[in-house]
Parts: structure tokens; sequence; C-alpha cells
């Protein structure tokens, strides 16, 4: 009796296993059930303003799939929030999604749009095809992955170095500020300096750097703080 009560809790079921999720199901598991809310008109008139009313309505049928999007993501884990972005415009619709683990993706238009083409039963083979021709989205955390802090400030102040009369006197401050802007690529990097004037006096100065990370890296903006102001180097 014994040996018969183990086998039925320890024993393998009969049952047949339920059929495997379709690509679309595991995604939307991914998503919270309060992550997409439609939007009304009495409670966003200014986004329907901006937005018109075809394009209000289409953020709402299309936000769904801007929460797709996002979870085809292996760097989003669980889509808890997704809104209209203040960027979307009549000519073309943006949503901010916000994931569990604190990755945020700006996903455009033709992405919600290819995530429909490419999930969406109903879906045209037009739509389908089109859907193809449409890269993954990214985190905004992406932009970064390639991007080094100590290279950048290299290049600022070898180029900084260069325009002294007196190169071996430049000297860096240990401290900086520095900025980047998700949105553009751009880190501006800000240090206090000193070298020499062609006097053999000590100047005090800061330089202003810009570098865009969607040119490799390349300084783009250069500039030091003189007395009268500052001077552009780049």
């Amino acid at each position: 009796m014994a040996i018969a009560s183990i086998a039925v809790l320890g024993g393998c079921s009969n049952e047949p296993a339920g059929p495997p999720k379709s690509p679309y199901e595991v995604l939307q598991a991914k998503i919270s059930k309060e992550a997409v809310t439609a939007m009304t008109r009495a409670d966003y008139g200014k986004t329907y303003s901006r937005l018109g009313a075809r394009q209000f309505d289409n953020a709402n049928a299309l936000m769904p799939w801007a929460a797709i999007a996002a979870a085809e993501s292996d760097q989003c884990n669980r889509v808890e929030l997704v809104a209209v972005s203040d960027k979307a415009t009549r000519k073309e619709l943006q949503w901010f999604v916000d994931c569990a683990n604190k990755e945020r993706f700006q996903i455009k238009q033709a992405q919600a749009e290819a995530a429909r083409g490419k999930y969406d039963p109903a879906a045209s083979p037009e739509a389908k095809q089109a859907a193809q021709q449409v890269g993954k989205a990214e985190p905004k955390s992406a932009r970064w992955k390639d991007f080094n802090m100590a290279t950048a400030m290299t290049s600022c102040t070898t180029l900084v170095r260069s325009a002294m009369l007196n190169q071996g006197s430049f000297d860096t401050a240990w401290s900086y500020d520095s900025e980047k802007n998700d949105d553009t690529g751009i880190v501006t990097i800000q240090q206090d300096f000193e070298a020499q004037n062609g006097f053999g006096g000590t100047i005090s100065s800061r330089y202003h750097c810009e570098i865009d990370t969607k040119l490799a890296g390349r300084v783009t903006k250069l500039k030091i703080r003189e007395p009268d102001g500052w001077r552009n180097l780049i």
C-alpha cells in the first residue's frame, strides 16, 4: 500500500501537456496588465490638440503594439508603462516604454506598426513584408554600450593641449562635469585646467567639449573659456 502511494505521488502524469505558447503570447506575458491604458480626449486634451483626431486614435490603436515592440528586446524584463511621448507629432507617433528593470525604450510609429505586422493575424501581406524591414527596438541605454568616458576625455584634453602655446604645462583638474543626452547621443564634458601663457604666467581656464556617439565618438564642438568669453576651437 505504501509503495502504491509513492508511485502515485512521484509518478509521471499521463495528461497531455498544453499547446506551446505562440511568439505573441510569450511577448504578451511580459506586459503588465496595467501598462497599456487608452487615452481619452477629456483626460488628454493637450495631446489630442497636438496630434489631431486621426493620430490620437492611431496612438491608442498602436499603443499595445508599442508595448510588444519593447517586449521583443531581451533587455526589457517586463513592460510596466506605455505612454505617448512629447515627441509624437501628427506626422510620426512615438511612445516611451518603461520596463521593470529600469530600461526605457523610445518606440517610433514604424516600430509599433512593424510589431503589429509581425504578430497580428489580421495583418495584410504587405504589412507583414514591411515589418521585416524594421529593426528591433533597443533601450536608450544601448546608445552607451560602446562609449568609454576615459577615451572621450582623452580626445578632449588632447585637442585642448594641442591649442596651448606651452603644451607641456597643460594640466587638468582631477574632477570634471559630464552630461549624456539619451536622445541625441551627445556627451558634454567640462573640466578646469591650467597652462602657461606666452609670458610664462599661469592661466586658469575651462574647456567645454561635445562628443557625438553617432559619429564614432568624434569631438564635434570644443571651446575654452578666456577672459573675454568662450573661444571656439572646433
